[in-house]
């Protein structure tokens, strides 16, 4: 591969997989649960991309509702979406079209996955969508590094597969991913088609723009 690149670390949500009416259920379950009204899809997703954590504040101040940290209403909430997440992840999440294959296309690489959600969620949907053996290493937003932007975990996952920087790819589809990649030295490329606000993301002159994912061997090629 003329590229060079020795590893692929990947964003998760709306970038592997489509995962939005899920999020968007999961959250409105909460809101419901507490006699808030549902919030239009478009508008939850605008809230996805740090976590699950600041997804559901997001929302629930959108629907009128004061949160702060500590807020022991917060954790009850927080802990309702964690539970109804985890049972309805794959009730309508699926891979985008094209990326098991261009995972089995690059089998010969070493590939990660570093996201934002929390990691029992991440390998629950892995698993189901038979996808987890593509990955030699899958790092959620509640381990002990610090979430995206920070580079700690893209830093972690080169630093364990002994691949440098400068040959590694950040593939995702928010401006965390973007300044993530950035801060740890590496090549970023911004899928077009996923959650994130693409426009917002063309303007930090990513290095690739992906569009559909049959294209990836030649954009990296």
């Amino acid at each position: 591969m003329s590229s060079g690149f020795k590893l692929l670390v990947f964003d998760l949500d709306g970038t592997l997989i489509d995962s939005r009416l899920d999020l968007v259920h999961s959250v409105n379950a909460v809101l419901i649960s507490l006699g808030r009204e549902k919030l239009p899809v478009e508008v939850v997703l605008t809230f996805v991309g740090d976590g699950a954590q600041d997804l559901l504040k997001r929302s629930m101040r959108a629907a009128g509702m004061p949160v702060e940290d500590a807020d022991a209403a917060f954790s009850s909430a927080f802990e309702f979406f964690i539970q109804h997440y985890l049972i309805h992840c794959l009730d309508f999440t699926l891979p985008y079209p094209g990326v098991i294959a261009v995972l089995e296309q690059f089998s010969h690489l070493p590939k990660a996955i570093l996201t934002n959600k929390p990691l029992p969620h991440a390998l629950k949907i892995l698993d189901g969508l038979a996808m987890k053996d593509y990955f030699v290493r899958v790092l959620g937003g509640d381990g002990p590094h610090a979430k995206k932007p920070d580079p700690e975990g893209l830093i972690q996952i080169m630093s364990a597969l002994k691949v440098p920087a400068g040959e590694t790819l950040l593939i995702g589809d928010a401006i965390q991913d973007q300044q993530t990649a950035r801060a740890a030295g590496c090549r970023f490329m911004a899928y077009a088609r996923g959650i994130g606000d693409i426009a917002a993301l063309e303007k930090t002159n990513p290095d690739f723009v992906l569009n559909d994912w049959a294209e990836f061997p030649q954009r990296i090629g």
